[in-house]
């Protein structure tokens, strides 16, 4: 059954892209200067101040000061000509341009690492993008109209179900499988669900680390539909730490077409595959973004489309670049003013009651928001990178 083709794909940021850990940022971890910040290593930090006999004077500043420590004026204080920016090996984890405004950069959310403190994008992360495109593209060629119109029926019961709010989500993934036919065994008997996963046949490994100057801090921006009497950005308190645009890195994609012709999935070659990842940018991507840029003309945002290069697929990646992205309903609904209205419902749903979503609220587009990052003073290869622009925009490509 197995017939397996592994291709070495790139993978190129065009805007800011953050997969978080667990792990938070505060300002006695940064080195901040006047144009430029740096995330210091603490093994290698407290060497330095050991050597030059200032571990001690430090240690009892920090427990005065807390997580406050400003790390750059203390040394300049204490050792003015310590210059850590000259240094061929300073004492950082990471090093990156300094954003204009950093005064309510409380916790920033880290970008996951390797034991070697280097950026990286788990393989986990890019199959969910894939999974997502591939259930896109397949919702989308369904042949069967009754059968499709029975799902979204189906979805449609399941969220109108005033008892069923938790396990809303959990159900729509499930019937939206539905697409997929059930393969059968040798003996003519159906897979139980998890052997007749079809995206069995689907590898993707982690891709290899970024450099230590590859990221940068970014605050949160909520993009804000319709343009309402507050505006249409709305900055928030939150800050990550991302991969900034005009990075590269590779990784290896698995293909398992035996496996993919046994579930009845129209994958032959990576062509077809990578053309699904089209149908998911016309649904979660190009659909949003035309609205977004028509409100944007009724308003002083300086909200961009990022363009992607050329013969490259462009996937939204990551956290925080909203509920539509991980949702398919727009995928299946009949038209895209149905799947407005139910996504409002399900959000009605599933937030807190002042977040205030519903059919009238979400009157343009449910979700209402997209989010954002302002990016200042990068000029990508592949567009001109400064503004506001969609977290999480990256480009695919194989290397051939």
């Amino acid at each position: 059954m197995s017939n397996k083709e592994t291709y070495t794909m790139k993978l190129d940021v065009l805007t800011p892209t953050h997969i978080g850990c667990d792990e938070k940022l505060q300002k006695v971890d940064l080195f901040v200067g006047n144009d430029k910040i740096a995330i210091l290593d603490g093994h290698q930090w407290t060497r330095l101040l050991r050597q030059y006999n200032l571990l001690e004077t430090y240690l009892e500043e920090a427990s005065r000061a807390g997580k406050e420590l400003n790390n750059w004026a203390w040394l300049q204080e204490k050792n003015r000509a310590l210059d850590l920016w000259s240094m061929k090996e300073p004492p950082f984890q990471a090093l990156m341009p300094k954003p204009g405004d950093m005064r309510e950069a409380n916790d920033i959310a880290r970008f996951v690492h390797d034991v070697h403190q280097k950026p990286y994008i788990p393989g986990s992360s890019l199959k969910g993008v894939f999974r997502s495109a591939v259930l896109a593209a397949t919702i989308q060629k369904e042949e069967n109209a009754a059968h499709k119109e029975r799902i979204w029926n189906e979805i449609d019961a399941d969220i109108g179900n005033p008892y069923a709010r938790k396990a809303t989500g959990d159900k729509v993934q499930e019937k939206l499988l539905q697409v997929f036919r059930t393969p059968q065994n040798g003996n003519g008997k159906d897979y139980d669900r998890m052997l007749a996963d079809p995206f069995r046949g689907l590898s993707v490994s982690d891709t290899a680390a970024f450099g230590n100057d590859a990221t940068m801090l970014s605050r949160k921006l909520d993009l804000t539909l319709p343009v309402g009497r507050n505006g249409i950005e709305k900055a928030l308190p939150i800050w990550r730490e991302c991969i900034r645009p005009e990075q590269s890195t590779t990784f290896q994609l698995t293909l398992d077409y035996g496996w993919f012709r046994h579930v009845r999935l129209d994958i032959h070659s990576l062509q077809d595959f990578l053309s699904m990842l089209d149908v998911y940018r016309s649904i979660q991507v190009e659909y949003f973004e035309s609205i977004a840029l028509r409100e944007v003309k009724k308003s002083r945002s300086n909200y961009q489309a990022a363009q992607k290069p050329q013969d490259a697929k462009t996937v939204l990646l990551g956290g925080g670049i909203g509920f539509h992205t991980k949702s398919l309903l727009y995928a299946i609904a009949p038209d895209p003013d149905s799947a407005r209205i139910l996504v409002s419902k399900l959000l009605a749903k599933q937030t807190p009651p002042n977040h205030k979503h519903g059919p009238d609220k979400d009157a343009v587009v449910s979700p209402r928001t997209l989010k954002c990052a302002k990016v200042e003073g990068f000029t990508s290869k592949f567009t001109k990178v400064e503004g506001l622009y969609r977290m999480g925009m990256c480009a695919i490509s194989e290397v051939k």
